[in-house]
């Protein structure tokens, strides 16, 4: 996933190497048909032979130099293509080849400054050439992505397809310009041209999708960037990169089984990666937390602890599915595992106290709850969670004022209007009906992922107004969506509904929710 883009995906091009005919001699033949059959050491040895028999020919001998310097380029031999080249050009400076290759050999030996001279320089000879003339635009244009001059690449890269627009790879060179500037529409606009001109290169059009679907992850249009990491897949679907990449925007579009799948499809391809298969295991267990599948959320993330234990976000993971299932005391001791490798992130440290105190608050742990809260809000004193769930736990204490005056600030620092925490607020400092006309305004902007939480959040509201049936069926809902019977056991808010036939029957329900 990281890669140096412009050199991984289409190469430099480059002029072919200098074939003689007619009354040529036999050591240049054989120098070009070595070069050809790829015996580039042993065509370095006919064209040195041809040099030698050729000094008083500048002309001859200027297209043999450059002959000879491609083939120390195609060896890696940079400078000594670069002093071929200089031979080149002494000899005759009107090759227009050996400025060419010699552009090339500056690029691959990281000298680009001097490499965008010659092809510069080049490009004055190929003006009435057009095919050419934009293969040298286009590799001014990668030397300015190395350079990081985004505009001037641009540039390059739109000359190049002004000469030719059937360069294919000048749309892709400019997408990946487009997009390292930020401006992603223009980027998937010209990876969606440059597709056209690789359909017979299928390894070359995987990666096109794939940085389409980057530039369209940029744009939030997730879904659209899963369908090209699909077709990517379908491409190329031994890459591995692909999968992880397209369950990421999966889960980032809160699909989130379907980014359970991708994650499962690698982990039998990461036995020996300790690291990687924590991570994917801890993956799931986020996805599966989402999902309410808290007893598959535990499972992974405990097989990712012992892989990987020093890894910081694995025990916030687990409390987050001991506290879904109901397991107060666990979730609690995982916060407190978890404190340590957050020292100097105060907003993390803050969510951690105010969690440690909702599950305190459900094991009537009510003291240690306040002081959790209270150390949450000196951390972060305008996190307004905090401060609601102090203010359920003075209720339960019956310090009713203090309550109150929590509640109130929520009310004022929640800019939203909508959290679950500001309409609990509203309920607990007498505007019921106005809680639930907001909690239904919710409904409507909810994706399908919240629905869970605010279908129990509903349910709760309801049941404390004594709205015992209208309670009972957004409960049923949120427990078909994956809340477990220990969880709703242990929330005090549903003792008004506690003795109604249905909420009897749906404890006594033999059915889980999907996943546990």
């Amino acid at each position: 996933m990281k890669k140096c883009f412009w050199v991984l995906l289409v190469g430099l091009l480059v002029p072919g190497v200098f074939n003689v005919y007619g009354q040529a001699v036999d050591h240049i033949k054989m120098g070009d048909s070595l070069y050809n059959a790829k015996s580039y050491d042993k065509a370095i040895a006919s064209y040195s032979k041809a040099i030698n028999a050729n000094k008083h020919n500048k002309n001859l001998l200027a297209k043999l130099y450059d002959s000879r310097a491609q083939c120390q380029l195609d060896l890696q031999n940079f400078m000594e293509a670069i002093d071929d080249d200089n031979d080149a050009i002494k000899a005759d400076p009107l090759c227009a080849d050996a400025y060419w290759t010699r552009a090339a050999a500056y690029f691959l030996s990281g000298h680009i400054r001097q490499s965008s001279e010659d092809y510069s320089k080049a490009v004055l000879f190929f003006s009435g050439d057009k095919p050419r003339l934009s293969i040298l635009y286009d590799n001014l244009g990668i030397n300015e992505i190395a350079l990081q001059n985004y505009p001037k690449a641009i540039e390059y890269f739109t000359n190049a397809i002004s000469a030719n627009g059937q360069n294919g790879p000048a749309y892709w060179h400019r997408a990946l310009a487009y997009n390292a500037q930020g401006n992603y529409e223009q980027a998937v606009d010209d990876y969606t041209s440059a597709t056209f001109f690789y359909q017979d290169n299928l390894a070359a059009l995987a990666k096109i999708y794939n940085s389409r679907a980057l530039a369209r992850e940029n744009t939030e249009k997730n879904w659209d960037a899963i369908n090209d990491l699909s077709m990517a897949i379908q491409l190329k679907p031994a890459n591995a990169d692909l999968y992880w990449r397209r369950g990421m925007a999966y889960e980032k579009h809160g699909d989130y089984q379907l980014a359970i799948n991708d994650y499962r499809h690698l982990i039998p391809l990461h036995t020996n990666d300790k690291q990687n298969l924590a991570i994917l295991y801890e993956n799931c267990a986020v996805n599966e937390n989402n999902l309410h599948q808290t007893a598959k959320a535990i499972n992974d993330v405990n097989k990712a602890i012992e892989l990987f234990p020093q890894r910081e976000h694995l025990y916030w993971i687990r409390a987050v599915a001991y506290s879904d299932s109901g397991e107060c005391a666990l979730a609690i001791a995982d916060y407190n595992k978890a404190l340590p490798f957050y020292k100097t992130d105060k907003k993390t440290q803050a969510i951690f106290y105010n969690n440690m105190a909702a599950n305190e608050l459900i094991i009537k742990e009510n003291q240690k709850g306040i002081s959790h809260c209270t150390t949450a809000i000196a951390l972060l004193p305008l996190f307004w969670q905090p401060i609601f769930t102090r203010g359920r736990l003075y209720l339960k204490l019956n310090q009713k004022d203090l309550a109150l005056k929590d509640f109130n600030e929520v009310m004022t620092l929640d800019g939203t209007k909508q959290s679950a925490e500001y309409v609990f607020s509203l309920y607990y400092t007498g505007n019921a009906d106005l809680a639930v006309s907001t909690m239904q305004k919710k409904f409507l902007a909810s994706s399908n992922s919240d629905l869970p939480g605010d279908y129990y959040n509903m349910a709760c509201l309801l049941s404390l107004m004594n709205k015992a049936t209208e309670a009972n069926i957004y409960l049923k809902k949120a427990f078909d969506l994956g809340f477990l019977k220990k969880f709703i056991a242990q929330d005090e808010r549903f003792d008004n509904i506690r003795k109604t036939q249905d909420y009897i029957a749906l404890m006594a329900s033999s059915q889980q929710p999907a996943g546990q």
